[in-house]
């Protein structure tokens, strides 16, 4: 079934972990609202400051500091997303070690981009078992890109109940507005008979009210 569908892995980057930095978001005036804070050791504060310092560039960061060292001490505090925005840091630096190391941590945490970005580079080390419980664990949150990755992986494995569980997968993805999905989903299905088709669409729906 694999061979139906001349698809790529769903690269879709995942978002570089920039929530709404202040209440009126005006990156000019984002470091004095958090410097405070985060020379006091809120990591929250740390990691938004971190990101308005990236936004603002050299100028800002000699008066309130290095937007990456910002983001290190959030990452070092343990939250996820310093840890995700610090992992993609590591991998543009080309230090994949520490970059799958703190993916991991932040995936543990539950934060659905680590674990999506995690998923890829075990693609990427044709790690499937790694891919595969990432992606999954992305996937169960609603996430469409994990979902149609997801859904490639199963039907690659050749097992015989693998293509009615790729379609699930597809049909939310699809549902999702994920890139390539629809097509997927409907090129799956016209290879499915209709038996495997009725349970793709129960366990779809199952997922969706997990």
């Amino acid at each position: 079934l694999l061979g139906l569908i001349a698809l790529v892995l769903a690269w879709t980057s995942a978002p570089t972990a920039r929530a709404q930095i202040a209440p009126y978001d005006d990156f000019s005036h984002t470091p004095a609202h958090y410097a405070a804070k985060a020379k006091a050791g809120d990591s929250e504060a740390q990691f938004y400051l971190g990101l308005a310092l990236e936004a603002l560039g050299p100028t800002a960061e000699a008066r309130w500091g290095q937007a990456r060292m910002w983001i290190e001490r959030a990452a070092k505090a343990g939250l996820p997303e310093a840890r995700l925005r610090l992992a993609q840091l590591e991998l543009a630096g080309g230090d994949r070690l520490a970059a799958t190391a703190n993916l991991e941590a932040a995936a543990e945490a539950g934060f659905v981009e680590a674990q999506f970005d995690r998923a890829k580079l075990a693609t990427e080390d044709d790690d499937a078992p790694t891919a595969r419980r990432w992606y999954a664990a992305a996937a169960h949150h609603g996430h469409g890109p994990s979902q149609f990755n997801l859904a490639l992986l199963l039907l690659d494995e050749g097992r015989a109940d693998a293509p009615t569980e790729a379609l699930a997968w597809l049909i939310l993805a699809a549902e999702a507005e994920t890139a390539n999905a629809t097509a997927a989903r409907d090129q799956v299905a016209s290879a499915l008979d209709a038996d495997s088709r009725t349970k793709a669409a129960a366990l779809a729906e199952r997922l969706r009210q997990n």
